[in-house]
């Protein structure tokens, strides 16, 4: 496989050569063939990015090792086995950019796992640091251990990178500031380079054969003109539900607007634009506590999450996963909350088509739509402290962003857009969306604020004013660190 990808980079640059030469050819005979009075004045080629690479930025076969950790013990995303991933469009992307690096560099790029339990890779990390191991020039692991690392001083910070640019086209620009959060120290960085922080996006799955049968309108028009919006949702999830079998209870039987776990509401709140966790000026953690995040939670726990509320199935709820998961691919739901990962086992498994939306807008004067992500799949990158070779690994890692936009992000985009028949370009344009406007929230997965949260929505009961004062305390206790390693200056 390794040969026959070389191949077609070869014959793109034969292509590329051909055409310079006959760009060079009789001005005279050009003219003739064109019509031309005269020949066409020569304009300077456009500069890319990758001309600019020093001649000298070569590193002798090298080898760059990537230490990787995802809950999916499958989901290598930085150089995987070429046998493992033939056939899959994004894991050969991911090979086919592997390779023009190593080409371009004098590299070869490889990867192995931190840990064989995602939970353990901080005290994994921890462990090879104190160690002093130089073995790894990388690590790709999901963002919310790639934040404790960072508090933990396991990470470099990127600012001290002089070859790394963050403000280059292929880093995101907007969820490296959040996960920097909003200040000036940066020590992970998400681009073009990883996709599974892309997989791990948040978004609404609705069934396009039921919203047609029940005469409601596809609502990609109402994405795209900004109008998709809570109230607009919940239009939807109010006309969607029945008690098909008319035994007057609700289970995995009857139809439902929409379906979703307890965690629904660390989805819901970074699409309205809402942080939880916040800091101040000289780093302190401190909770929001405006009225508009407080006319939220009161929104989704008198509606969405009331107990009474038929149109509402929760996965984690007393039906249990394994009734509530049936639902909607069988085509007893209108939507389906998740992330974009599971979208190929809906495109496998399910007979009706179903489409790719936002989470909505809380009001239509927000400015856009964001899209939460999970921060234990969503991965980033980061620099060890214990390499020492920073300008080599920057390089490393820029080439590597540049080379992955032709790559792995078209990529990402062709495979879940494939039906069984035919392309779903609708949904394209809302993944694109879903991709260029994620979310990040550090009180998403694994802290006080998280868990406070998810017994919100799993009891109906808005208790979280009544606790800000312990929620607070805990708070301040989980991010006590974020001062010492973290600028937040002017």
């Amino acid at each position: 496989m390794k040969k026959r990808i070389s191949a077609l980079i070869l014959g793109a640059l034969l292509l590329f050569l051909c055409a310079c030469s006959n760009a060079g050819s009789n001005p005279e005979e050009t003219a003739e063939v064109s019509g031309a009075d005269a020949p066409v004045p020569e304009t300077e080629p456009e500069t890319v990015w990758i001309d600019t690479v020093p001649a000298d930025v070569k590193y002798d076969g090298l080898t760059f090792l990537i230490g990787w950790s995802t809950p999916d013990p499958d989901s290598d995303e930085c150089a995987p086995d070429i046998d493992e991933v033939t056939g899959d469009i994004v894991g050969e992307s991911v090979h086919q950019r592997n390779l023009l690096v190593e080409d371009k560099l004098d590299i070869s790029i490889a990867s192995q796992k931190l840990t064989e339990s995602w939970t353990t890779v901080l005290t994994d990390m921890k462990a090879l640091i104190l160690a002093g191991d130089t073995a790894y020039g990388a690590y790709d692991v999901g963002t919310w251990f790639m934040f404790q690392a960072s508090i933990n001083g396991l990470l470099h910070p990127l600012n001290n990178v002089d070859t790394l640019d963050l403000s280059n086209d292929w880093w995101e620009h907007d969820l490296n500031n959040m996960i920097a959060l909003d200040g000036k120290t940066h020590y992970m960085a998400n681009g073009m380079i990883n996709y599974l922080d892309d997989y791990g996006a948040s978004c609404i799955y609705f069934n396009k054969f039921l919203c047609t049968d029940l005469g409601l309108e596809h609502p990609y028009e109402m994405v795209r003109n900004g109008e998709w919006t809570l109230d607009r949702f919940l239009e939807y999830v109010d006309l969607s539900s029945a008690d098909l079998d008319g035994n007057g209870i609700y289970d995995e039987h009857d139809r439902y607007g929409m379906v979703e776990n307890s965690g629904l509401l660390v989805r819901f709140l970074p699409s309205f634009g809402t942080q939880v966790v916040q800091f101040s000026e000289s780093g302190e953690p401190i909770i929001n506590q405006t009225e508009i995040f407080f006319d939220q939670l009161d929104r989704m726990t008198t509606g969405l999450l009331d107990r009474n509320y038929k149109p509402m199935l929760l996965r984690d709820g007393p039906l249990g996963y394994a009734k509530a998961d049936t639902v909607f691919p069988e085509g007893r739901a209108l939507f389906f909350g998740e992330m974009v990962r599971n979208i190929r086992s809906f495109r496998e498994s399910m007979e009706q088509d179903f489409g790719v939306l936002p989470y909505p807008k809380y009001t239509e004067e927000q400015p856009g739509y964001y899209s939460s992500y999970n921060t234990a799949w969503g991965t980033s990158y980061g620099i060890p402290i214990t390499n020492l070779e920073l300008d080599r690994t920057g390089w490393i890692l820029e080439v590597m962003g540049y080379c992955s936009t032709d790559t792995i992000y078209p990529a990402t985009i062709e495979k879940n857009i494939l039906t069984k028949t035919v392309r779903d370009e609708e949904s394209s344009d809302m993944l694109r969306l879903l991709f260029e406007n994620k979310f990040y929230e550090l009180g998403q997965w694994g802290t006080s604020v998280y868990g406070n949260l998810l017994s919100i929505a799993s009891s109906g009961n808005n208790n979280f004013a009544s606790t800000m004062k312990s929620i607070t305390k805990i708070n301040a206790k989980e991010f006590a660190e974020v001062k010492n390693y973290y600028d937040f200056g002017n």
